[in-house]
């Protein structure tokens, strides 16, 4: 499911806009009654009756009805702002162009989906509403990282012991082909004088170098048969050193896939725990005690950097600050062999960590610090642009964030948090918006796997620019990805979104960032 919704709009005008031009109904003029001199053609008039249009009825798709003006134009209205006339008219004309009634949605050889459903509304039918994925909590949802994180470190051990049988077998193996190389070499060598004499013997008479010449070629003789030999072993063992090497580096190639997608979703079970406290959930003892689990679980077979990282972060929220800050040293550790980025958000955890103790001073200093020598500076000057907004430094935020995003311009963390930030305090002129709309628009192109913070942003983006359908499309894939404590203030937005779409593009509410 993409963050942005629907890749192109198969028509961008709104008929409001159109209508907002055209004159009052006069009493000779009724909406819904077709025209005399033009066959097809009829007035359509919008829920508030003021603004009408001379059209004809082209199709219903995607829950927006397609007009065709006198003059050819083609315009689109969501079915929804009809009157009841037009409604009316558009359901029966639906139903007698399928040959059948209106049909459920859902139901067998309905093919028009939300049309039908538009159309089954305006004939009073109740549709078949569609399934609404289920909410889940927060803490389910930490299990299911923990459950894959253990699955993925599983995998990783188990090609990590293969590999090592495999290289068990290989090292006898590699160390008898050298060891073959080597006594080649030696020959070649040791057998090299001889070579060259018996090569000249032909122009010395038959004597040269103190050898005779049946002497010279029966040691010539002797050398290649004992070259001979040897490269016979070393064929021999070419077969089954072949075979590991082979088997060894498909190993690897898995190993470091499989480490990879681990890296992922330990990424994303980082992002999860909301480091910048987004939900504000306030107590979450059993989102700890969970990651505690989950870590005495893996303890003394495959220690996760991710959980203790996730683990710091819940006890940050919770104010515990000197047990999270030894749970990001012991991520800091675990991490560096295994992912720099990671050891980055550690050390940045660290630095907001002081500044949520009260030590701004020294978070600052930190930051600044970490940020000049961290594999992956974006992070740390996302988690410091972040601290600066709690202090309401968002001209000294958005400089980091600049800074964050020349270094890493694919970081769509940063197009994100960007985006948050210009809608949140706008600059006077409008390309600010606009500007919000791109970032978050590339934070979901970015991303690799979906993200109901980053449609939640995109929406808020639409929303300020005034393209309400489009937030309340974002703000629906928001939802389906969201934990429950968050659907209630998603679920709201959508709302508003949904209500300001109906209203027209006229005074949009402010955006409500978080």
């Amino acid at each position: 499911m993409a963050c942005t919704g629907s890749a192109v709009r198969r028509l961008a005008i709104c008929l409001i806009l159109v209508l907002s031009n055209a004159s009052p109904v006069s009493s000779a003029e009724e909406p819904g009654k077709p025209q005399a001199d033009m066959a097809g053609f009829r007035l359509w008039s919008d829920v508030s009756g003021v603004f009408i249009l001379n059209a004809q009825f082209i199709e219903l798709k995607s829950g927006e009805v397609l007009l065709k003006g006198i003059d050819g134009q083609l315009f689109a209205i969501a079915f929804d702002r009809l009157c009841a006339d037009d409604k009316a008219w558009v359901t029966a004309e639906v139903a007698k162009r399928a040959g059948q009634e209106p049909v459920a949605v859902g139901t067998a050889g309905n093919e028009r989906g939300a049309d039908a459903a538009a159309a089954n509304a305006a004939a009073g039918k109740a549709p078949a509403a569609a399934p609404k994925p289920e909410a889940r909590t927060r803490l389910a949802m930490f299990g299911e990282f923990y459950a894959a994180l253990n699955q993925s470190s599983e995998q990783v051990l188990d090609i990590q012991t293969k590999l090592l049988a495999v290289l068990h077998q290989l090292q006898p193996l590699m160390t008898q082909y050298q060891s073959i190389e080597g006594q080649i070499q030696q020959e070649l060598v040791a057998s090299q004088p001889a070579r060259r004499a018996y090569e000249q013997l032909p122009n010395t008479g038959g004597q040269t170098g103190g050898l005779s010449t049946p002497t010279t070629a029966s040691f010539v003789a002797a050398s290649n048969r004992q070259l001979t030999m040897l490269q016979n072993q070393k064929l021999a063992i070419l077969e089954p050193l072949g075979k590991a090497m082979k088997e060894k580096e498909s190993l690897e190639k898995n190993l470091a896939q499989t480490i990879a997608q681990g890296e992922q979703l330990g990424e994303q079970l980082i992002w999860f725990s909301d480091p910048f406290d987004r939900l504000q959930l306030g107590n979450q003892d059993s989102a700890v005690e969970a990651l505690q689990t989950a870590i005495t679980v893996q303890d003394g077979r495959y220690s996760s950097p991710f959980l203790h990282l996730a683990l710091g972060l819940e006890r940050m929220r919770l104010r515990q600050y000197q047990a999270a800050s030894a749970e990001f040293q012991t991520a800091a550790a675990l991490g560096t062999a295994v992912s720099a980025r990671l050891v980055s958000i550690s050390a940045a955890s660290q630095a907001m960590l002081l500044d949520r103790s009260g030590q701004v001073g020294r978070s600052r200093a930190m930051f600044n610090t970490v940020a000049r020598s961290a594999a992956d500076p974006g992070s740390v000057r996302l988690f410091y642009a972040n601290a600066l907004l709690a202090h309401g430094e968002q001209r000294h935020a958005m400089l980091e964030l600049k800074q964050g995003l020349t270094a890493s311009p694919n970081d769509p963390r940063l197009h994100e948090a960007m985006a948050r930030l210009l809608v949140s305090n706008p600059k006077p002129a409008m390309p600010s918006i606009q500007d919000a709309v791109e970032h978050a628009r590339k934070a979901c192109k970015l991303t690799k796997s979906p993200s109901w913070t980053f449609s939640e942003t995109l929406a808020l983006a639409l929303a300020a620019a005034g393209d309400f359908r489009g937030a309340a499309e974002s703000a629906r894939e928001a939802l389906e990805l969201a934990p429950a404590e968050a659907t209630a203030m998603l679920q709201g937005n959508l709302d508003e979104y949904e209500r300001a779409a109906l209203r027209g593009p006229a005074d949009p509410p402010a955006a409500k960032a978080n």
